[in-house]
């Protein structure tokens, strides 16, 4: 083990981003002065201020996990060559990504539906 993973008081949901708030997490970075062994992966830091990575960095959690934000960027960044190969290709386009994506998720919504709070 090398690394623990903990949640400093960085979190968001569906309609907030909790920002971190160093006096509050005190109590981990203390801790691992004990551990100088292990570091710490900060939970959820998805949507942070630039400034609050450097703050985390500073109080010793050295990995810092990114979710949702992370996979919203591979998407867009992935729709986009999608579409520039329909731009290319037209008919002859063939990775057709959106469409296979869009099929795939309505015919296994069990993998993605508990994301959200109504049915879709």
């Amino acid at each position: 083990i090398v690394a623990l993973v903990v949640q400093p008081g960085v979190e968001f949901d569906h309609h907030n981003v909790f920002d971190y708030e160093p006096e509050k997490a005190q109590g981990l970075s203390i801790a691992l002065q004990e551990m100088d062994h292990f570091v710490f992966e900060a939970h959820s830091t998805d949507y942070q201020k630039d400034e609050t990575f450097k703050a985390l960095i500073r109080d010793h959690f050295a990995i810092l996990k990114v979710g949702p934000a992370l996979t919203f960027a591979l998407r867009e960044a992935l729709f986009a060559l999608d579409n520039m190969e329909k731009e290319l290709y037209g008919d002859k386009a063939i990775a057709n990504l959106q469409d296979v994506l869009e099929r795939t998720m309505c015919e296994n919504p069990k993998y993605w539906e508990s994301h959200y709070g109504t049915k879709i």
